[in-house]
């Protein structure tokens, strides 16, 4: 999610409610043709494989966290951008 969008966890759970709400709309069903299993599959993979990762996407829980704006690198490289 982007910085500024979730500022908290009432919203990120609205989100996620509507998400779900939205997946098991008529609009889906319709989509999939009518096909039950089809959502049901879909549920399953949002809530096994986008959810027990929200640590990593939620900005919020994240945005006070110090990083050095570090993606990757080596130990040395740290220490220079130190001046350890």
């Amino acid at each position: 999610m982007k910085p500024k969008y979730v500022e908290d966890d009432d919203e990120y759970k609205i989100s996620k409610f509507l998400l779900i709400q939205f997946v098991c709309s008529g609009a889906v069903l319709n989509a999939v043709d009518s096909k039950l299993h089809i959502v049901l599959s879909i549920l399953q993979f949002i809530r096994g494989h986008v959810f027990v990762h929200e640590g990593l996407y939620l900005y919020y829980l994240r945005k006070k966290v110090r990083h050095m704006y570090v993606a990757q690198g080596s130990q040395h490289e740290v220490s220079v951008y130190l001046n350890i």
